[in-house]
């Protein structure tokens, strides 16, 4: 399988502390509420204290994508996530 990377350089500004920030990223299991196209957003376990896998399924009308996250966390300042696509 070959891996693939994605990169994503942005600079905004936005008026949001760095807690609420981060209170929305690490809240996985929302996402399906606000994220256009998400159709699916569910923690799966909790992998030990600061991280877990979710399950995530993007999709728009007939093209959809599913992957697993691993998402790592420290509150207030990391959320980090690797993911791997499912084919």
């Amino acid at each position: 399988m070959k891996t693939k990377f994605f990169f994503v350089l942005s600079i905004c500004c936005i008026s949001y502390s760095a807690v609420e920030m981060y209170d929305v990223v690490v809240d996985v299991a929302k996402y399906r509420e606000f994220v256009p196209w998400c159709i699916r957003s569910d923690i799966v376990k909790p992998t030990y204290p600061g991280s877990f896998k979710a399950q995530l399924e993007i999709g728009f009308q007939l093209v959809k994508e599913q992957y697993t996250a691993l998402v790592t966390y420290q509150k207030p300042t990391l959320v980090k996530v690797i993911s791997s696509f499912h084919i």
